[in-house]
């Protein structure tokens, strides 16, 4: 008798014949949806202006926004049928909690109260939720603040998150702070998501070439084309996302998913639709695969 046997005929001799060969059953518990709530969340002047009241300056052009890249995306977007709803938030919008709120008069949403509304009516609800840059930041801090009320959220999609500096500046004077100005999540988020992919926008500095392509040649007359960065270069949106922080060392180590980018801050499309190639998938496609799991009836 090999050694092995010898030592289960001893275990059976010990316990009477009780020991168990076959391992427990574990049951396993399945989430089933039968709807899903998903929140595209813009970042700074994609839904309102960048401006202290909301106000659309003019003759700023449409740097200050809206610009809605964001919202247009939002507004493409098929969830695939009627049970699955989505909605789209400023990142201002994204800022409350049940303590922190905004004016009724303000007309804006609170992602918050309406996820919490949302999930409260219907527990089967699979939360799924989309930032861009300050979006990024503040989605972040609002499934944090879910996660506390005991709301489960399935995914979270941070792209190029910001916010990192701007939260920190907070002087005495708060109400002329630029994080109360942008409705930052002032506290360092800790979200938890079943599944939390970030993308990082690390694009390449082809400024030098990004010039000389502005101006093409007939013979030898020089003809304006107008400047067009490529879409992986950097420019002032990236600037601007340096300004504010970008959020990375938190992300790759919590997140399920990060990924490293070329393309620059403001092409949210791309990014979505880009392969990860460490999941052999996009951003858009992880999403679209969430949203058939939810039960059609």
């Amino acid at each position: 008798m090999g050694t092995e046997a010898q030592a289960y005929a001893n275990l059976v001799k010990t316990t009477m014949g009780t020991v168990n060969p076959v391992p427990a059953i574990v049951p396993v518990k399945l989430t089933v949806y039968t709807q899903s709530f998903t929140a595209f969340i813009g970042g700074a002047a994609d839904k309102y202006p960048f401006i202290y009241g909301d106000v659309k300056l003019p003759g700023v052009g449409d740097s200050l926004g809206p610009t809605e890249i964001v919202g247009n995306y939002a507004k493409n977007f098929n969830t695939g049928n009627t049970k699955n709803l989505k909605q789209y938030y400023g990142y201002e919008e994204a800022y409350n909690n049940r303590k922190v709120t905004l004016p009724v008069a303000s007309g804006k949403r609170n992602a918050f109260k309406d996820i919490l509304e949302v999930y409260t009516k219907n527990p089967q609800t699979q939360i799924n939720i989309i930032g861009h840059s300050l979006g990024g930041w503040n989605s972040s801090g609002l499934v944090t603040e879910l996660n506390k009320a005991g709301v489960p959220v399935n995914l979270l999609i941070t792209i190029d998150p910001v916010g990192v500096l701007l939260s920190k500046t907070t002087p005495p004077n708060i109400l002329t702070t630029p994080a109360v100005r942008a409705q930052i999540y002032l506290l360092a988020p800790e979200p938890v998501a079943n599944n939390w992919i970030n993308v990082f926008c690390k694009p390449n500095n082809n400024v030098v070439n990004d010039i000389k392509n502005t101006v093409g040649w007939e013979g030898y007359k020089p003809k304006w084309k107008g400047y067009h960065p490529s879409p992986t270069s950097y420019t002032t949106d990236d600037a601007i996302a340096d300004a504010g922080g970008q959020w990375d060392s938190y992300p790759k180590e919590h997140s399920n998913t990060f990924h490293e980018t070329k393309f620059s801050h403001a092409w949210f499309s791309k990014m979505m639709r880009e392969t990860i190639p460490s999941i052999s998938k996009s951003p858009e496609q992880i999403l679209q695969a969430e949203l058939k799991k939810v039960q059609v009836k």
